[in-house]
């Protein structure tokens, strides 16, 4: 009976239900977690015994642990209305911290403006199974509430999402699961923003910008631009997609400011990208150290990613990608990497591009453009931005620079 709260009755400490749900539970391997008692009243009459809730007020700490001893992936059933969507979310905050590998929680919402008992007497208790067995992971609920309703069209909306995930993310304490939780919303943000990555192309589903970063310095620029680069044309892109990573590595606060861009960003050798694309995952969980992205990286690959990446002296050598590099200094040189390899991987594809035109059709003026595009590809491996200019020009420059790049969407195949 729930009657008044006293010293002997803590509500926050006790479920209705529990007793007899826990031994039906034992024998369908499943609780069921509904509103109210009324709630579990109808499905008990249904015939679902292992039901439980808690007796006129939120669910508490206490509650979720009791719910836990009983089963392992409790499914939370709420009413289809706001009340009951609230309910679901606040439910969801609450278990986020006390997750851990075997313990989880599965959603179902009613129909709206419907409850056990009004769905239950519509359909029968066949209709209440079926949304049992439509249950939803808790991180699915958790993307929904982060998108819903909004428009990310801008870079500054989509930094704003990074930066709730985050957050939201950064209370799961168990470090595992917090990557596998950051793997699944990462392909939720790829199918969202219809990212579609492939060897030398872009695919964005909308044009959008960049976020480019201050200008390098001259000596950061001369540090691996100036350089004499491999002739052969995969050789320099490793130099570039090793730079990017190494730099990422040794620098995360630099990564996390440029986490969109590099996401989107093709490589071309395929075994730098398993690299790029592990750094971006963990860069959607708390903020992590040069030791932690270290270590992340390292239980991934089953051995320290140095072995890899310091294999090339022209990377491993340069002072400004280092671990003791300036932090500015580190951004800009691997921004300014990472903007050689977006105008190059572009005038690739388009070199590419007119090579087949003109094998299927050899009209005057495709050659002229075949030589425009090796003329950029060569000034791109040159560098960006002049060595002359200020920081803001520079700035200005790599911002220009990548927004013709976006604009023109050369990475387009043209008919």
């Amino acid at each position: 009976l729930n009657g008044p709260e006293t010293e002997l009755f803590d509500k926050g400490r006790s479920l209705y239900n529990h007793g007899p749900a826990r031994e039906a539970a034992g024998k369908t391997g499943r609780l069921i977690v509904a509103e109210g008692y009324m709630d579990v009243i109808a499905l008990a009459q249904a015939g679902f015994n292992e039901a439980v809730a808690p007796l006129g007020t939120a669910v508490t700490q206490n509650q979720l642990a009791l719910i836990w001893r009983i089963a392992d992936e409790p499914v939370i059933a709420l009413d289809g209305d706001t009340a009951g969507l609230r309910a679901a979310r606040k439910v969801m905050d609450l278990a986020l911290p006390s997750l851990t590998p075997g313990k989880a929680l599965r959603f179902v919402m009613l129909p709206q403006g419907q409850d056990p008992d009004d769905l239950i007497r519509a359909g029968g208790p066949e209709a209440f199974e079926r949304l049992l067995g439509e249950s939803r992971a808790m991180v699915d609920v958790l993307w929904e509430r982060e998108i819903e309703g909004k428009s990310f069209d801008s870079p500054e909306r989509r930094a704003t999402l990074d930066a709730s995930l985050r957050a939201a993310l950064g209370k799961i304490t168990d470090q595992g699961l917090r990557r596998h939780y950051a793997d699944a919303v990462r392909e939720k943000r790829q199918e969202l923003f219809g990212l579609n990555q492939r060897r030398g192309a872009f695919q964005p589903r909308g044009r959008g910008t960049y976020g480019a970063p201050a200008g390098p310095t001259p000596g950061a620029r001369a540090s691996l631009l100036a350089q004499p680069q491999p002739d052969d044309p995969e050789a320099r892109a490793r130099v570039r997609e090793t730079a990017i990573v190494w730099g990422c590595l040794n620098h995360p606060e630099a990564a996390l400011e440029l986490e969109t861009t590099l996401e989107r960003l093709p490589f071309a050798c395929p075994d730098v990208v398993p690299l790029k694309d592990m750094i971006v995952t963990a860069l959607q969980e708390t903020p992590l150290t040069r030791a932690e992205l270290d270590a992340f990286l390292t239980e991934r690959l089953g051995h320290p990613p140095e072995t890899r990446l310091s294999a090339i002296a022209q990377v491993r050598l340069n002072p400004y990608l280092a671990p003791d590099a300036d932090p500015l200094d580190a951004k800009r040189a691997v921004g300014e990497v990472i903007m050689r390899q977006a105008a190059v991987m572009g005038v690739d594809a388009e070199i590419r591009d007119g090579m087949d035109d003109i094998m299927a059709d050899p009209r005057p003026g495709l050659d002229y453009r075949l030589t425009d595009a090796v003329m950029r590809r060569d000034k791109a491996l040159r560098g960006t931005t002049g060595a002359d200019q200020s920081p803001a020009e520079q700035e200005d420059g790599l911002s220009d620079q990548l927004s013709r790049l976006i604009d023109a969407e050369i990475w387009v195949k043209r008919r």
